[in-house]
């Protein structure tokens, strides 16, 4: 068995494979994580373990469990399937790294832009080259929401709701409104952009947000939970 482990910003999620079929998988706060990661190591036989690490917390728990494993940290240093045309290489986030091998892993010979909603939104594009392109970094829907609290006096701090209207009547429904149609234009622009570029496009639509907005935009997009686990474990086979 392999198990892949995306440790964001926010949440650690783990997916368990059985060669290429997922049987488990989880998704907890990062001071949680470690816990339910021992008890998936300790109820099964663990062949290798991958994982992608971009939170600044100190993961000293993990590496205990990881001492008995064959274990992979996704990084530079890995062999790569595609070829990085990232100006600072070495700066792009393991995430984004596990992502795009994930599109070439499920859409060979393609043209792909991955757009991630997470606690920022990153948009990547690997061409059907298998050349990466980079993409951008924004911010996601609770540090918007925690922005416009922080760097103003009077607008308040609000939880995640969907808008009545695209014109907000009210402050909370402006603020609401601004950036859930914010967020959507910003993604359908990105994705209307590489269109007109590469007429076959894939656009793949992950991140714990994504379920914010699989309905609301075009057709065309397909919605994965699993992306970035079916990378990690494409990438760990890649190197093993």
């Amino acid at each position: 068995m392999y198990l892949t482990i995306d440790i964001g910003n926010t949440n650690t999620k783990f997916f368990l494979f059985s060669h290429e079929k997922l049987i488990e998988k989880g998704n907890f706060q990062n001071e949680k994580g470690i816990k339910a990661i021992q008890h998936v190591c300790n109820s099964n036989q663990i062949d290798a373990i991958i994982y992608s690490n971009v939170s600044n917390g100190k993961q000293n728990g993990l590496k205990r469990i990881f001492r008995n494993y064959i274990v992979y940290e996704v990084n530079n240093n890995l062999k790569l399937p595609f070829k990085n045309e990232y100006k600072t290489a070495l700066s792009l986030g393991s995430d984004r790294i596990s992502l795009v091998c994930s599109a070439i892993n499920k859409y060979p010979n393609k043209d792909v832009l991955i757009i991630d909603l997470g606690t920022c939104i990153t948009y990547d594009f690997i061409s059907s080259a298998k050349i990466y392109r980079g993409g951008a970094i924004t911010p996601g829907f609770m540090m918007r929401y925690r922005s416009l609290n922080h760097y103003t006096s009077e607008l308040p701090m609000l939880e995640f709701n969907v808008p009545e209207d695209y014109n907000g009547n009210s402050t909370f429904e402006s603020i609401h409104s601004g950036i859930y149609y914010g967020i959507i234009d910003e993604i359908q622009g990105r994705i209307d952009f590489h269109k007109k570029k590469f007429k076959h496009l894939k656009v793949i639509l992950t991140g714990g947000d994504s379920n914010k907005l699989s309905n609301r935009l075009k057709s065309g997009i397909f919605a994965d939970s699993n992306f970035i686990g079916e990378g990690l474990l494409y990438l760990l086979k890649f190197n093993l």
